[in-house]
């Protein structure tokens, strides 16, 4: 089986644009711990797309049954899949859900009848925004941290709260805030408040569930 793993920040995704250093870091992580987990099943040959910037040996294994395919600049992600789905059997694909970017190449993939190793593209869109995720979890009794639009939330606020997109990658556009000169700082700074959520802080161990 050919497998195409295409990890969206080291992949070419950005190669228009500087990296992001933390991102850059994260995606290189993921795609490395992907691709070692990948090649120890038999029979599987592994298709990586990697920005020509990147150098494949400081951040992937050696392996014959790997190849690495070198993506230039002024390529979109359009572009790159168009060029390596036909060649695969099935795509594995780690992105940003900000923008639909995650749900767009999930949708490409399903247009291409190939394999899809990853959530559908429907489910990708309902679980890119925060907001619908936390509607359809309360709306199954599922608990989960109470949550409101800030563009609903204009009174004052006592304790510790986060802000946040309702999309996003990483850490991105989040703010905390802890009083009340932190929340006027916070409304000013957010042009699109229908964009943001607001929750409160709640302290624990700093874990990410997959």
């Amino acid at each position: 089986m050919n497998i195409l793993v295409f990890e969206f920040i080291t992949g070419g995704g950005l190669c228009n644009q500087d990296f992001p250093d933390s991102l850059l870091e994260e995606g290189s992580i993921m795609m490395k711990a992907l691709v070692e987990y990948l090649l120890r099943l038999n029979d599987v040959q592994l298709y990586v797309p990697l920005d020509r910037r990147l150098n494949a040996n400081d951040r992937l294994p050696s392996s014959d049954r790997l190849h690495i395919i070198e993506i230039a600049e002024g390529k979109t992600t359009e572009d790159i899949l168009s060029g390596l789905l036909a060649d695969c059997d099935a795509v594995w694909p780690v992105a940003p859900e900000s923008d639909h970017i995650l749900s767009a190449i999930c949708t490409s993939v399903e247009e291409q009848n190939q394999i899809l190793l990853s959530s559908s593209s429907q489910a990708t869109d309902l679980t890119g925004d925060k907001y619908i995720t936390y509607s359809r979890l309360n709306h199954f009794e599922i608990p989960v941290v109470p949550t409101t639009r800030f563009s609903d939330r204009r009174e004052a606020i006592d304790g510790e709260w986060v802000l946040k997109p309702v999309d996003g990658v990483g850490c991105e556009g989040i703010y905390i805030i802890r009083n009340q000169s932190e929340f006027q700082q916070a409304l000013q700074a957010v042009e699109n408040r229908t964009e943001y959520i607001i929750q409160p802080y709640i302290t624990g161990i700093s874990l990410s569930l997959s």
